[in-house]
């Protein structure tokens, strides 16, 4: 009993092993334009805490290595009470290789800090600075679609103090334009 078990344990872990590691033909994102959607967890220092956001981005392919990229965010910070809608634009650096697409970037823009409190009956605003460090991984699961991991270290700067936020997101992407 315990040699069929093992037996059944080696075979799956061969066929996973097969199906992940396979050659795949690389899908390069240049002249290639993709539109997505992520969803995950901020952390915020200076008071924010612990947050949640959601994101739009747009970017096009220039070069295999190089994409023009611009964000829509946005974040709520419960504990602070306090909503953070971004947009920026900038570059990712992407490795295209391999059906995983790895990627780093650097984005600036405009953010705005709204505090909802108490303190603050109708909406008490700030508008920041917000540079951005985009970086994470793109699956091609086909020539369209794309899932990945992002991360994302924000910093919001304003009158000298800054307030970083560091986020992980789940993502979709679809891919048009070859």
């Amino acid at each position: 009993m315990r040699s069929a078990v093992a037996i059944t344990t080696v075979v799956s872990a061969a066929a996973l092993a097969a199906a992940l590691l396979a050659p795949t033909p690389a899908w390069a994102y240049e002249n290639q334009w993709h539109a997505g959607a992520d969803a995950g967890y901020l952390g915020g220092w200076n008071g924010l805490g612990h947050g949640a956001g959601l994101g739009l981005d747009l970017g096009y392919g220039v070069r295999d290595w190089l994409d023009v990229t611009g964000s829509v965010d946005v974040s709520y910070h419960p504990a602070a009470q306090i909503l953070v809608p971004s947009g920026t634009a900038g570059v990712r650096f992407v490795f295209d290789v391999v059906q995983v697409v790895p990627y780093l970037g650097a984005q600036a823009g405009v953010a705005g800090v709204l505090l909802l409190g108490s303190g603050c009956p109708t909406g008490c605003s700030l508008a920041r600075l917000d540079l951005a460090v985009p970086f994470g991984a793109d699956y091609q699961l086909s020539r369209s679609v794309t899932l990945g991991a992002a991360g994302r270290f924000q910093m919001l700067l304003l009158n000298g103090s800054a307030t970083p936020m560091l986020g992980a997101f789940a993502k979709i992407q679809y891919v048009w334009g070859y």
